[in-house]
C-alpha cells in the first residue's frame, strides 16, 4: 500500500503531537508529585520540630522543677522544717511538674494532628491536580490518523481521476 506524501506527514504530524503531549503530561505529573513530595518533606520536618521542642520544654521543665525541690530543701534544713509540710510542698512542685508535662504533651499533639491534617490536604490536592493534568487520547489520535488516510486515499483518487481524465 502505497501513502500519499500528504497522508504520511498527516500520520506524522498527529503520532508527534500525541507523544509530545504525552510527554508534557507525564511531566506535569512528575511536577505534581515532586511537589507533593517536597511538602511532605516540609511536614516531616515540621513534625520533628515539634517533637524535639517537646521535648526540650519537657526537660527544661523538668529541670526547673528539680532546682525548686532542692531548693525547697535546703531552705527547709535551714530553718529545721521537716515532716509532712516539706512534703506537701515537694508534692506540689512535683503536681506542678506532672501539669506541665502533659500540657506539653497535649500541645504536641495537637500540632501532630494539625500537621496530620495539613499533609491529608496537600495529599487531596495534589491527587486532584493529577486528575486534571489533560491526557491526549489515543483513540482520538487513532481516529485522526484513520481519518487523514481516508482524506489522503480520497485526494489520491482525486488526482489519478483528474490527471487521468486530462490525458483522455
Amino acid at each position: 500500500m502505497c501513502v500519499d506524501p500528504v497522508t504520511a506527514i498527516s500520520i506524522f504530524t498527529t503520532v508527534a503531537g500525541f507523544i509530545g503531549d504525552s510527554q508534557a503530561a507525564d511531566d506535569q505529573d512528575d511536577q505534581i508529585l515532586e511537589q507533593q513530595r517536597l511538602n511532605n518533606e516540609a511536614l516531616l520536618a515540621r513534625q520533628q520540630e515539634v517533637n524535639e521542642d517537646a521535648t526540650k520544654e519537657t526537660s527544661e521543665a523538668t529541670i526547673e522543677a528539680r532546682k525548686k525541690r532542692a531548693t525547697l530543701r535546703v531552705a527547709a534544713g535551714e530553718s529545721g522544717l521537716t515532716g509532712n509540710f516539706i512534703d506537701t510542698l515537694e508534692g506540689g512542685v512535683a503536681g506542678d511538674l506532672g501539669r506541665t508535662r502533659t500540657n506539653i504533651e497535649k500541645q504536641r499533639k495537637r500540632e501532630e494532628k494539625q500537621l496530620e491534617r495539613e499533609k491529608k490536604g496537600a495529599s487531596s490536592r495534589a491527587q486532584s491536580q493529577l486528575n486534571s493534568v489533560q491526557r491526549p487520547s489515543i483513540v482520538g489520535a487513532g481516529l485522526q490518523i484513520a481519518g487523514s488516510t481516508l482524506n489522503g486515499s480520497g485526494s489520491t483518487k482525486k488526482v489519478t481521476t483528474i490527471s487521468g481524465g486530462g490525458r483522455a
